[in-house]
């Protein structure tokens, strides 16, 4: 039998502690919604309410409806509603009795998510200084007030009460998000119910206004719809500060970068060349006279790493960094000329994620740091070397008094071989950890790269990143709205909700992997490596077997339970089962193929002679490791082999590189700290101490060299390290001295390097290494062990 529904457990714990100071309060009088399924009160709307607020309106109206069958009236002043309960929905300027109040509310009148809940006699309030608020302040009511929940999108993740009547006692709250404007960054795609739930969960999706295509700029009058009635940040956002070379290199190639002597045909275009840059202005400008309600402008540079090398550009600050800023900033001013209010934001990306060494960016203009150099296994704060030299970085950037936002990648760390994520990451501790110290920091907002609609469409639910992630995806987006909200609180709702009598054993599996994951040696930084790089040290025959315990622990515990609900319950202990099904089928592949988990190198008394087309005798002594993979698994068309050696002052690599199409090697680099990377190439990563943190050095064939830690910028560091290179006609090689006291570690027998060797290829080759074609994983680096 369904009962009356009153938020009595709240108001008792009022009045007991009224009763234990002494103080005798009169129980408010219920504010009654709907009795025994009929509606008793009207939603009040404002005369001038918009898009957003109809929409927040409506979805009131269906969820209570759905809970109680009783369908709330809706009407909108100067309109009078019948006597009786009102829910006054709408903020100060599109609501007159909202205005008479707004100070009694609270509303500060300047933040925009900030949600008002107040009942007052025979009113309930739901308010917000905008119309995003007061939409964010209907979810908030039905989730704190009404008990509903929204853990992931679509049906099968809404979570309602089942009531006849919903009376409402004392209902009061006043809050603002911990990161305002923050949410997740979709990839390849999204759909209405995503977009829904994140609104329902109070999280401030931004939404790219470009239309599909990227050539055109043009924007989606739909999508701009669309947004403004869901409560979605309307934004202009992408790799845009570049022209299209399709359209324009062949008759104008001086609006193109300079390079090596020449005009390239991509992207990226010669800052200092008028004609090119009028025409970023004029797009710019564009945007803002023909959407008014654009928020702002998220631009940055197209995702190349090269850029225009001509005096004048290069003229412009003597830092990547700094170009790069001073060049913004002039686009920026010019932009504000006509539009002083118009809102800009860019990322700190690539070369220029340096603090720029003299340059400003422009006051006011929120910079987003891009996170792929932290570790996304370990604590943020801990000491942790790859999270050391972030937070170093990060705390330069605040330094400067610069609005900053954070761009993460913890959903696209690893990937499956088809570019869809292919396990679940049990990062929910790591996720609220680097939250609160986000917030202690002073960041503003937080938005983290999501490709959870990557995976191919016949594919299972359980293959699905969306599916995989949704415990941590929920959590977040809880701790986004308050960080100081009690972890385990919300795993035990969440496996309590959905999984009932099978709770607790799903919630054993839950925290015994995500310890199996921090005890990991392992690091985890950058994107896009294979799930299989994080087995070694996570993954066993005995995790395995507990898991599998636990989930027939599960599958009992639900076995005499019968109904529409235990069925629910019993599909989603079978979804899980199949979630964590792909960690076992990654680990299975692993066992066989492993190979040695360490190289071990020998000594020699001397250093080897540079060599050329026939090495040196010395070499003979090398070990020689040749088995090089694509990121999908298969041997490149081309070999590599890698021969080893260490004396007592260096390591010595000798890579041998075929190539059955030389003609075709790029090779356009040839100084030292230009962006050798972007030709064919000898890329190493090397871990010294195993801790995370690695110095990256890259070769092209004709010697030219570069060489930086982590991910920071070529000019960053130099290191005393040497590399010879010549080609024959079927490929090229390079011999590389890795001096012990350049890389900070002595050579000490039983402490091994960890090294990343990658072989870089361009015009659509594909890379490969001597594990598993990542790059930047720490994970995937071989243990080099230098014995005698």
């Amino acid at each position: 039998m369904r009962g009356s529904y009153r938020c009595w457990m709240c108001l008792l714990s009022w009045l007991a502690v009224a009763a234990a100071s002494g103080r005798v309060l009169a129980e408010p009088v219920p504010l009654t919604l709907v009795e025994q399924g009929q509606p008793r009160a009207t939603i009040m709307l404002g005369q001038t309410a918009g898009s957003t607020e109809i929409t927040a309106a409506g979805q009131l109206v269906e969820i209570i409806r759905s809970i109680t069958g009783a369908t709330l009236p809706v009407t909108r002043l100067p309109d009078s509603p019948a006597a009786g309960p009102q829910i006054i929905l709408g903020t100060p300027r599109t609501h007159a009795m909202v205005a008479d109040v707004a100070g009694r509310l609270g509303l500060d009148g300047v933040s925009d998510e900030q949600i008002v809940i107040l009942r007052e006699g025979d009113r309930l309030y739901l308010c917000g200084n905008k119309p995003v608020g007061a939409m964010f302040a209907c979810f908030a009511f039905l989730e704190n007030d009404l008990g509903v929940r929204w853990y992931w999108p679509g049906e099968s993740g809404t979570y309602l009460p089942r009531m006849d009547s919903i009376h409402i006692g004392r209902a009061s709250l006043n809050r603002k998000p911990a990161f305002p404007q923050s949410g997740y960054k979709l990839t390849y795609g999204s759909d209405p119910q995503t977009e829904l739930w994140h609104a329902r969960n109070r999280l401030r999706l931004a939404r790219n206004l470009w239309a599909w295509s990227y050539a055109d700029r043009q924007i989606n009058q739909q999508r701009y719809a669309d947004s403004i009635a869901m409560g979605i940040k309307p934004i202009v956002s992408g790799h845009c500060l570049g022209l299209d070379p399709d359209r324009y290199f062949a008759a104008h190639p001086e609006y193109f970068m300079l390079a090596a002597g020449k005009r390239h045909r991509g992207w990226s275009i010669c800052w200092s060349c008028p004609p090119a840059r009028e025409m970023l202005l004029e797009m710019l400008r564009s945007w803002m006279r023909d959407y008014p309600e654009v928020e702002e402008l998220h631009v940055y540079l197209p995702d190349e790493t090269q850029r225009c090398q001509c005096e004048e550009c290069l003229a412009l600050a003597d830092d990547a960094s700094g170009r790069y800023f001073k060049f913004l900033d002039g686009l920026i001013q010019e932009v504000r000329r006509d539009y002083p209010h118009a809102k800009f934001s860019t990322l700190a990306y690539q070369e220029y994620m340096d603090v720029p060494a003299v340059v400003k960016p422009t006051p006011g203009m929120v910079v987003h740091y891009c996170a792929y150099n932290r570790c996304y296994k370990h604590p943020l704060e801990s000491d942790c070397k790859a999270n050391v030299d972030y937070l170093g970085q990060l705390k330069k950037w605040l330094a400067l008094g610069q609005p900053m936002a954070i761009y993460g990648y913890e959903y696209d760390a690893l990937v499956g071989a088809e570019g869809a994520s292919g396990v679940m990451i049990p990062n929910v501790r790591m996720m609220a950890d680097q939250l609160r110290a986000y917030r202690r920091l002073g960041i503003q907002h937080f938005g983290t790269q999501c490709p959870i609609y990557a995976y191919n469409p016949g594919s299972q639910p359980q293959d699905r990143p969306w599916t995989q992630n949704r415990l941590s995806l929920y959590v977040g987006a809880k701790l986004l709205v308050d960080p100081d909200q009690n972890v385990d609180d919300i795993l035990l709702d969440w496996t309590t909700r959905i999984f009932g009598p099978a709770g607790p054993s799903m919630l054993a599996y839950y925290r015994l992997v995500e310890d199996a994951w921090l005890a990991s040696p392992n690091h985890l930084t950058y994107f896009l490596h294979e799930p299989a790089s994080s087995c070694d040290g996570f993954m066993s025959d005995e995790l395995c077997r507990r898991v599998r315990k636990l989930f027939d622990e599960a599958d009992q515990s639900l076995s005499n339970l019968k109904g529409q609900a235990g069925v629910r319950m019993a599909e989603q202990v079978q979804l899980e089962r199949g979630v964590w099904g792909r960690w076992e089928q990654v680990f299975r592949q692993w066992k066989k193929t492993k190979r040695s988990n360490r190289l071990e190198v020998p000594h020699v008394a001397c250093e080897p002679p540079v060599g050329g087309e026939k090495p040196d005798a010395i070499w003979q002594r090398a070990v020689v490791q040749e088995r090089f993979l694509t990121v999908t698994g298969e041997p490149p068309v081309d070999a590599t082999a890698v021969q080893a050696l260490w004396s007592d002052q260096a390591l010595h690599l000798r890579v041998t590189c075929r190539d059955g199409d030389m003609a075709s090697l790029s090779n356009t680099h040839t100084t030292h700290d230009s962006l050798v990377w972007d030709d064919d190439c000898v890329e190493l990563f090397v871990d010294p101490d195993g801790a995370g943190r690695y110095f990256h050095l890259a070769v092209n064939s004709s010697g030219a060299t570069c060489d930086a830690v982590g991910t920071q910028s070529p000019n960053s560091w130099n290191g005393a390290w040497s590399a010879v290179t010549f080609r024959t006609q079927d490929g090229w090689t390079v011999e590389i001295t890795l001096p012990f006291v350049t890389f900070g570690q002595p050579r000490n027998e039983g402490e091994p390097w960890r090294l990343g060797v990658n072989r870089t290829r361009r015009g659509n080759k594909p890379h490969s290494s001597w594990t598993d074609g990542t790059y930047r994983n720490p994970a995937s680096f071989l243990p080099i062990h230098m014995v005698k």
